[in-house]
């Protein structure tokens, strides 16, 4: 069975004609199952006034659609974060807003809002075969049942009765398995799952931790490579505050010996993070969402 998650990022109406609301926690998450293909798309919760979540959206997934009904600020954040993320970017069918991205060198695709599902059944995914990696959005307690986690599967194959490791290193066993309100013997790259777990109390995990075969633990330093996107004014970043965002996680972040490409960015609170990850950096100014990497090495 196919798994396609999507990022929409402007237009909360159009999630809701392609898939059932599920759940918020900052970004909200709207569900479509078939009897061959399971849709899991986000959409930033306040995306004008919360540009954390604009970015989480963007950089938890692969494939992101902004509509193209109102060309304002939060639609450039979305095109200048899809192009760092180097997403694959679909905008619904504009003569304007096409001209506009060709005139800035940002690869897109038009898509019709009523050809939206087949377009995405089309496309070919690629899956990772690294690591099997649980993005955790959301943990809490169930009667009768114990610690649940919400979460999206980023790499590999999450198995029922699999064990896992927290960051910090405490092995998790996974009891059962749910995808879309079904229980499921495993579930693949691009599905969002919710995990009944055994050995982890629900308030030792974060958002925006990692579950993984192998610990992939907090840190509070990296080194990485960066780039300011072409929209943006270029700026020297050494000791600027701003918010560093990959997936899930997020907090505020300084950068300093940055050469124009390279730099180390210390972050403010500890982090799941590894090296090989992208990530988006947000601040005050317009464009809020202005630049992106990867990390190169995570320091304790």
């Amino acid at each position: 069975m196919k798994h396609v998650l999507i990022g929409i990022a402007n237009n909360h109406e159009l999630a809701a004609t392609i898939g059932k609301i599920s759940s918020k926690n900052g970004v909200t998450f709207y569900n479509r199952k078939s009897d061959d293909f399971i849709l899991v798309a986000i959409a930033p919760s306040d995306p004008e006034n919360k540009a954390i979540y604009l970015a989480e959206v963007i950089s938890a997934s692969k494939i992101n659609l902004v509509d193209t009904g109102n060309i304002d600020k939060v639609f450039g954040e979305a095109v200048i974060g899809a192009g760092l993320m180097e997403n694959l970017l679909l905008i619904t069918e504009s003569l304007d807003a096409a001209k506009m991205l060709e005139k800035a060198g940002i690869s897109y695709k038009q898509v019709k809002k009523e050809n939206i599902l087949e377009t995405l059944k089309s496309i070919e995914i690629k899956e990772n075969e690294s690591q099997t990696r649980i993005q955790i959005d959301k943990s809490f307690n169930v009667k009768g049942i114990g610690t649940v986690l919400l979460g999206l599967v980023t790499s590999g194959k999450v198995q029922k009765h699999d064990t896992l490791k927290t960051p910090e290193g405490v092995d998790v066993l996974v009891r059962s398995i749910q995808v879309q309100d079904d229980d499921v013997e495993f579930a693949l790259e691009g599905a969002r799952v919710g995990l009944a777990v055994k050995g982890v109390d629900e308030r030792a995990i974060e958002k925006g931790d990692i579950l993984a075969k192998q610990t992939v633990r907090r840190v509070s330093s990296i080194n990485a490579s960066i780039k300011i996107s072409k929209l943006a004014d270029r700026t020297n970043l050494d000791y600027k505050e701003m918010w560093f965002v990959s997936g899930f996680r997020s907090c505020l972040c300084k950068i300093s010996n940055f050469d124009g490409t390279k730099g180390s960015i210390s972050l403010l609170s500890k982090l799941t993070i590894e090296p090989g990850e992208k990530f988006l950096l947000v601040r005050n100014d317009s464009p809020r969402i202005f630049a992106g990497g990867v990390v190169i090495e995570a320091l304790a």
